[in-house]
C-alpha cells in the first residue's frame, strides 16, 4: 500500500513540476536592445528616451536608480515610463518627495475618454535605492509593471499593477524632470515560455 501511495505521489509531483514548466516565463532580451540611460535633467526641465516601434517586442526590464532631485517652484523631480498606441496610454509615474523616503508610485492611463487613477504603490522604493522593474503587455492591452523593492521582500519580493488599454500598444516613452535617474541597464525583449526546476 505504501508502495503505491508513493508512486502517486510522485506521479502528481511529476505533473506539478511539467505544469509549472509549461506556464513559466523569463525575459528574453531582443538583439541589440540594451541601453544604458542616465538622465541628468536640470530643475524645471525634461528629458526624454522614447522607442517608436514595439514589433516583436512584449516587455521592457531595467535597474533603476532615482540618484538627485533637484528643486523648483512648479515642476516636482519625477520621471515616467508610458506605454501607448494612437489614442490610449498607461503610465507609470515615480515622484521623489521633498525629504528622503519612500518614491511616490502610481500607474493610470490616459486617453479620449479621460484620466482613471489608479491606486498607488504601497511598498515602493526608497529615494536612492536601486530597484528592478519589469513592464510586460500583450496584443489585448493589458500592461503590468512590476516594481521589486525592499520594502516588499517581506512579502513576495514585488508589488504588481495592471492597467488595461482599448488597444495593445505600440510606442514606449520614458520622461524625466528636475532630477537625475539612472536606468542601468533598460533592456527590451520578449516574455518566454521557460523550463524551471
Amino acid at each position: 500500500m505504501r508502495l503505491v501511495f508513493e508512486k502517486i505521489f510522485t506521479c502528481f509531483v511529476l505533473s506539478a513540476c511539467i505544469a509549472g514548466m509549461a506556464t513559466a516565463q523569463t525575459f528574453v532580451a531582443a538583439p541589440n536592445s540594451s541601453f544604458v540611460l542616465d538622465f541628468d535633467t536640470d530643475d524645471g526641465a525634461y528629458s526624454s528616451w522614447r522607442a517608436d516601434d514595439l514589433s516583436g517586442l512584449n516587455a521592457m526590464e531595467a535597474r533603476v536608480t532615482f540618484l538627485r532631485k533637484g528643486k523648483h517652484k512648479k515642476w516636482v523631480p519625477s520621471f515616467s515610463i508610458s506605454l501607448a498606441d494612437e489614442a490610449d496610454r498607461a503610465t507609470l509615474s515615480v515622484t521623489a518627495l521633498p525629504k528622503s523616503g519612500p518614491l511616490v508610485m502610481r500607474t493610470e492611463t490616459s486617453s479620449e475618454r479621460g484620466d482613471d487613477p489608479f491606486p498607488v504603490y504601497a511598498l515602493p522604493p526608497e529615494f536612492g535605492e536601486e530597484f528592478d522593474l519589469l513592464v510586460e503587455w500583450n496584443d489585448q492591452g493589458l500592461v503590468v509593471f512590476t516594481v521589486y523593492s525592499k520594502a516588499a521582500e517581506t512579502m513576495n519580493g514585488y508589488e504588481r499593477h495592471e492597467v488595461q488599454l482599448d488597444h495593445a500598444p505600440n510606442k514606449l516613452r520614458i520622461s524625466v524632470s528636475t532630477g537625475e535617474v539612472m536606468f542601468d541597464p533598460l533592456r527590451l525583449g520578449r516574455m518566454e515560455n521557460a523550463e524551471t526546476e
